[in-house]
């Protein structure tokens, strides 16, 4: 568990991702975040972009320097990739320390990597498109 912590941490500096990072990705939905706390209100990113399922974006760990900016998300159980937008932030510390989550996916880049709905995560690399 120490050395999980001890690797994340390198790897986020302030909150914000600074190298190719290797963990676990999620994936959160609108009906996910009404549960949560937006109850019937639609979900904002913390761009202030609604939410949306069918969009290839991602929530990762603090503000970027643009919202917007381009990642390559590569399952590295397949090889599979995709490039995902990141409009919001996170996943929470706990879900980084606690379980190596790296990124949220919106349900269709979740999809899109090949990831299962039931499973609910994946192993991947992400890396920032230049």
């Amino acid at each position: 568990m120490k050395s999980i912590i001890i690797v994340l941490t390198a790897l986020f500096i302030g909150g914000t991702v600074v190298a190719d990072t290797v963990g676990v990705a999620t994936f959160y939905t609108v009906a996910s975040c009404k549960e949560e706390r937006w109850g019937d209100r639609q979900p904002l990113t913390a761009s202030g972009r609604p939410l949306n399922d069918s969009i290839m974006g991602c929530a990762l760990p603090g503000r970027p320097a643009k919202w917007g900016e381009k990642w390559l998300v590569t399952n590295t159980n397949t090889g599979k990739s995709i490039t995902v937008e990141q409009w919001d932030i996170g996943p929470n510390r706990h879900c980084i320390v606690e379980h190596g989550v790296v990124i949220d996916l919106t349900l269709q880049a979740f999809l899109n990597l090949g990831g299962n709905v039931k499973d609910g995560k994946i192993a991947v690399k992400i890396e920032r498109v230049k």
